[in-house]
């Protein structure tokens, strides 16, 4: 029997490829929603700040999945205690917080200085320099003990959520979703519509303070296109108060 024929170099693309052109529409497409969606006219600052989060991305998973990178691990993984932290990654924030918390607790050891802790440790300078720069430094407290308390049940539920989900906004939003990952995506999708279910029930809370939380269910229900929008029962402007009549 014959060989049988191979598909010519010309005629099939390889994987790397295939990932790159994916990408490429998927930029596309992103860059298209985002101007055409825009409520107001982007400010260069943002797409300079947008270009340089993802070039930094992209250079986390260039600098640590090199040749020099790949060294590494594979020294590591010879030691009878490899240092923790290693491995092809960019930016993130949530498992550098509790590798940091490790640097602290077991003293100060060059050799537990990882990517993750160096990028959070270079934003943290980093946003302290430009403020500085900018003299636009404060400090910057709680309104009340309830502020307070609010602001730590956030944190613990930030803190709780970035395991669960391994990876926080940058972690998983961004370095995550660069890689087109189907968990990535789907807990991004998750971040939002979370982010904008959060400010739906606190203007309903601000604007309509007679609303009682079933009133907001059914309002918020119905901005979800899960009611008919002649049933919003919210739609009505809130009544005057006593300081604008």
């Amino acid at each position: 029997m014959g060989a049988l024929p191979q598909a010519g170099l010309g005629h099939r693309l390889d994987l790397n490829t295939t990932r790159l052109l994916v990408a490429l529409v998927v930029v596309f497409t992103l860059i298209t929603l985002v101007i055409r969606m825009g409520a107001a006219p982007l400010k260069r600052m943002h797409l300079i700040g947008g270009t340089a989060i993802g070039a930094l991305v992209a250079a986390g998973w260039l600098l640590t999945g090199s040749p020099a990178g790949q060294t590494l691990m594979e020294q590591a993984s010879l030691s009878f205690a490899p240092p923790a932290g290693l491995g092809t990654q960019s930016l993130t924030f949530v498992a550098p917080a509790a590798e940091t918390l490790r640097l602290v607790t077991h003293g100060p050891a060059f050799s537990l200085l990882t990517f993750g802790i160096m990028a959070m440790l270079g934003v943290i300078l980093g946003a302290f320099v430009w403020f500085a720069y900018k003299r636009q430094l404060r400090w910057q407290g709680f309104a009340s003990k309830a502020d307070f308390v609010r602001h730590s049940i956030g944190a613990v539920l930030m803190g709780v959520g970035g395991i669960l989900a391994m990876g926080c906004s940058i972690g998983q939003g961004v370095t995550g979703v660069s890689t087109l990952a189907l968990g990535s995506i789907l807990v991004l999708i998750s971040m939002i519509f979370g982010s904008w279910l959060t400010m739906k029930v606190l203007f309903y809370r601000i604007v309509f303070p007679q609303a009682g939380w079933r009133m907001q269910i059914k309002a918020i229900l119905t901005d979800l296109k899960l009611r008919p929008a002649q049933s919003h029962p919210l739609r009505e402007a809130p009544p005057e108060s006593p300081h604008q009549k």
